[in-house]
């Protein structure tokens, strides 16, 4: 509960609540890497380079394994460097060494700025970062730092509707068998196509009428959606434990584990989907995200 607190706090921007509620959670469990890693991203946030490199160095301390700690450990070190080098221009415009390998890091990255460290999202996570230093992170939808605090998108609504459409009962039970394969190959496919960043692939799987978390229009969410995956480094979605309740041919809801990881972000949830049959086809009308 306090992990999700913070994830809130800092997608509303509160990174002082936010802060306290991920010290208290390396206090009281100082052998979990996640909320050193958040803190550090909300530091690196809010400018503080030191906390930030204590508090990662405190997560690959107690977690040696944890990339996501060590990735962002290197974006601070480049940060730093840049803002360093930066510094020693504005000092000095003719400073040719820090020309020099201020250029060579901006090669390197391939960008005019690099990417801070950023933080959180559903149970242990982090916050997606931005691709440019000055703009505000992005908090991965709570599907998420999230993930997002949850990857990631915006958090969608947390309790599932309590009756869904009802049509009359499928009767063979061989054919309930295969709508049930299908549906576990649609929610196959919907993680590959979110892995892989097939952007095309993974909206595909949404149907029009689908209620968007925060009643924007389809295009909107949309449009939101590929700028949050297409910003991603690297996106691994996992689904486990489907749970699969049918409401005649065309309706069903899947309940499952969903483990979400970035380069930014790690987060387990429960996601569940309401699905709709539109021919032969299977499409997303509404979905919920919880915490684990």
């Amino acid at each position: 509960v306090i992990f999700i607190k913070g994830v809130v706090n800092a997608e509303l921007g509160k990174y002082n609540e936010a802060i306290q509620a991920f010290t208290y959670l390396t206090e009281k469990h100082p052998s979990l890497p996640e909320p050193f890693n958040n803190l550090a991203v909300l530091y690196a946030e809010l400018g503080d380079y030191d906390k930030a490199q204590k508090a990662l160095e405190s997560a690959i301390k107690t977690h040696p394994s944890y990339a996501t700690a060590h990735v962002n450990l290197g974006d601070l070190y480049t940060k730093r460097a840049t803002v360093a080098y930066n510094k020693a221009l504005e000092i000095d415009k003719t400073n040719v060494q820090a020309k020099t390998k201020l250029s060579l890091i901006k090669k390197l990255f391939n960008a005019n700025d690099i990417k801070p460290p950023v933080t959180p999202t559903s149970t242990p996570a982090q916050v997606a970062a931005n691709n440019d230093v000055n703009k505000k992170p992005v908090i991965a939808q709570a599907t998420a730092a999230n993930p997002t605090l949850p990857a990631a998108a915006s958090a969608s609504n947390t309790q599932p509707p309590k009756n869904l459409p009802q049509e009359t009962p499928a009767v063979k039970n061989n054919a309930s068998n295969i709508s049930e394969s299908e549906i576990n190959t649609f929610i196959t496919e919907w993680a590959e196509a979110w892995s892989s960043k097939n952007i095309n692939g993974y909206l595909a799987k949404y149907s029009p009428n689908f209620k968007t978390p925060n009643g924007e229009s389809f295009v909107d969410w949309q449009d939101s959606r590929k700028n949050r995956i297409l910003g991603k480094d690297i996106i691994t979605v996992e689904v486990s434990e489907p749970k699969i309740s049918r409401k005649g041919d065309s309706f069903a809801q899947v309940t499952f584990k969903q483990k979400y990881t970035s380069n930014k972000l790690s987060q387990i949830s429960s996601k569940t989907l309401i699905l709709r049959k539109d021919g032969a086809a299977w499409f997303i009308e509404q979905e919920y995200s919880g915490k684990q």
